[in-house]
């Protein structure tokens, strides 16, 4: 049987599982998925990657220790870690190959975001430095990053509805800013250089209080870029700044 991870699909996946998450709180408690432990959503999402990967294919972990990932995954480094990884910490979910190779790290919020806060910051640095350490020898290839927002019918005139407030903060706003890596501040150019990042919304709405609500599930997915693309980017770069 074929032991190999296709990671392709894994941020579709993710964005399935929230909202399982989101319908099955609805149903329990009659509230947003923002009222529920974060917990709850990091076991939904589990539930569904176990279902939809066969079992020759992966192997599935909840919260394990950064610095145990890395170890397995080959990332090893001499020298300090980067602030931002939190080695003592855990990760929400990893998804490995079938032979326990770690391959994905995924982090996970369930707070209703209509900001890019410090919370989303810190976790989409901490999936940039998880791919960037040992980049050379480590198994990690991508990092997603889930998250659950809504939000109530505007009370101004810029939106029409609820759910045209969420595609013009995400789509216009936040996807741009997130695409171009103006987020990550002084670490912008290193994670230009050897990272992809792409941004997902998928928009749902629901009555509520007579009023039509919407709530989305927002994915950011980030890749390390193939060490081919990284040296051809490289020497274009080189040669632009030699005509110069």
């Amino acid at each position: 049987m074929s032991r190999g991870l296709q990671t392709k699909f894994v941020p579709l996946w993710v964005a399935q599982g929230i909202e399982a998450a989101f319908r099955e709180w609805e149903e329990m408690s009659g509230e947003w998925l923002w009222t529920a432990p974060e917990y709850f959503s990091t076991v939904k999402v589990a539930q569904h990657l176990r279902k939809v990967i066969p079992a020759s294919q992966r192997t599935l972990l909840m919260e394990p220790q950064v610095g145990q990932v890395l170890e397995s995954a080959g990332g090893v480094q001499c020298g300090r870690k980067a602030a931002h990884l939190r080695v003592d910490g855990r990760l929400d979910i990893v998804l490995g190959h079938g032979n326990g190779t770690p391959r994905v790290v995924i982090e996970l919020k369930n707070g209703s975001y209509l900001r890019m806060g410090d919370g989303v910051r810190a976790d989409l640095h901490r999936l940039c430095q998880a791919l960037l350490h040992g980049k050379h020898h480590t198994q990690l290839h991508a990092g997603v990053l889930g998250l659950f927002t809504s939000t109530r019918p505007p009370r101004t005139k810029r939106d029409a509805t609820a759910r045209a407030y969420l595609e013009r903060r995400w789509l216009l706003e936040y996807r741009p800013m997130l695409q171009s890596w103006r987020w990550a501040r002084e670490k912008r150019a290193q994670y230009a250089r050897n990272l992809r990042i792409e941004v997902g919304l998928r928009i749902h709405e629901r009555e509520h209080d007579g009023e039509t609500h919407a709530w989305a599930v927002v994915v950011v997915r980030i890749n390390r870029k193939p060490r081919a693309i990284r040296a051809k980017e490289a020497a274009s770069a080189h040669k632009a700044l030699g005509a110069v």
